[in-house]
């Protein structure tokens, strides 16, 4: 069974071969996942809304296309309320980091997911956070200050020789 860990503020070995680590996100990077949300939430909600629509113009079932509308329209506006909820409670978002010898795991407990060095096809280093790319995938690390020089290495060292390593700010 899985257990939850407290990581500690500052990147420490947590076990063998495992560092781990907290730290804030800022709310601009938190914002992302909510634009995430909305966007997936709108294309469902268009897509029941064409399929409710079809059905009930085909049947002429004006109370049916009623009814459609309302449910799309009320998920709607349910996804918008919870995200900007959650925009604004106060205090930022704390994730948990793992780093390994293979791979980098960011997240909170079990909703956090591995990404595998050997997959970087490019690599951004920020003062405050480091980015790793492949696809669709690109997890922010985010470092405590003290700890950025070893993670950096650290990461670099292990990312493949033909990823892309650009340095910003």
């Amino acid at each position: 069974m899985d257990t939850y860990t407290q990581y500690p503020e500052r990147v420490t070995l947590i076990r063998a071969g495992v560092y781990g680590w907290r730290h804030a996100v800022p709310k601009e990077y938190e914002r992302k996942s909510y634009t995430v949300t909305k966007v997936a939430g709108v294309i469902f909600a268009l897509v029941m809304l064409i399929l409710g629509c079809w059905l009930s113009l085909q049947n002429r079932d004006w109370k049916s296309l009623g009814i459609t509308i309302g449910c799309v329209a009320g998920f709607l506006a349910l996804i918008w309320l919870v995200c900007s909820f959650l925009d604004r409670l106060p205090g930022e978002l704390t994730e948990n980091y793992e780093l390994t010898e293979t791979y980098v795991k960011p997240g909170s407990w079990k909703a956090g997911y591995r990404f595998d060095f050997k997959d970087a096809e490019e690599v951004i280093v920020t003062r405050k956070y480091i980015e790793l790319r492949a696809g669709t995938r690109n997890p922010r690390i985010y470092v405590p200050e003290e700890d950025m020089n070893y993670v950096r290495d650290y990461i670099l060292g292990r990312v493949p020789g033909k990823a892309l390593v650009r340095y910003q700010g």
